[in-house]
Order: C-alpha cells, then sequence, then structure tokens
C-alpha cells in the first residue's frame, strides 16, 4: 500500500478529492516533465462548481508560465478539459517574494 493509498483509507476521500489529487498531480507532473525550468509554483487553489474547475497556480515567477503566448497553459487546459469534462479555467496570480 501507498502512501497515498494510506491517506485515502485514513480519511475516506471522496470522489471529488480524488479529482483533486488527480488534478494536481497532472498539474506538476506536466510543467515537470516538460521542461527543465523550474516554474516555482508554490500552491495551487482549485475552486469547484457543478460544471466547472477554477485552479489558480501562484507563483513567483509567472513570466514562464506565460511564455509564448500562455501555450503551455491552454495546452494544460486542454488536457484537463478532455480528463475531467468539466470547463476549465486557469489563473495565474503572481505571489511577491
Amino acid at each position: 500500500m501507498t502512501l497515498i493509498d494510506s491517506i485515502r483509507s485514513l480519511f475516506k476521500l471522496d470522489r471529488i478529492d480524488m479529482e483533486i489529487e488527480h488534478i494536481l498531480n497532472m498539474i506538476f507532473d506536466y510543467f515537470s516533465s516538460n521542461s527543465d525550468v523550474d516554474y516555482q509554483i508554490n500552491n495551487v487553489d482549485i475552486k469547484i462548481s457543478r460544471n466547472k474547475y477554477q485552479i489558480t497556480l501562484n507563483t513567483t515567477r509567472p513570466g514562464l508560465l506565460m511564455a509564448n503566448g500562455y501555450t503551455k497553459i491552454d495546452a494544460l487546459k486542454i488536457i484537463l478539459e478532455e480528463q475531467f469534462n468539466k470547463q476549465i479555467t486557469i489563473i495565474i496570480k503572481q505571489l511577491h517574494k
């Protein structure tokens, strides 16, 4: 049993919690596997409504996420929309050092 399985069984996470966990894993895998750049995503906020997820990426380096006309963000949005069949909004918020 993995650590995630232990936590899941301990807290009996429901389906939405598991979807959030999956979204977070997809976001961090996407940004870590596609580049050698450290995007410095400090935390991720997710707001859920009936058919929509609003994902806020909090970072000290927003320019890296917005480079090349948001192509990485748009690609991530498409991947998440296909995976979860929900409308996805991704917001990039700059954290000050």
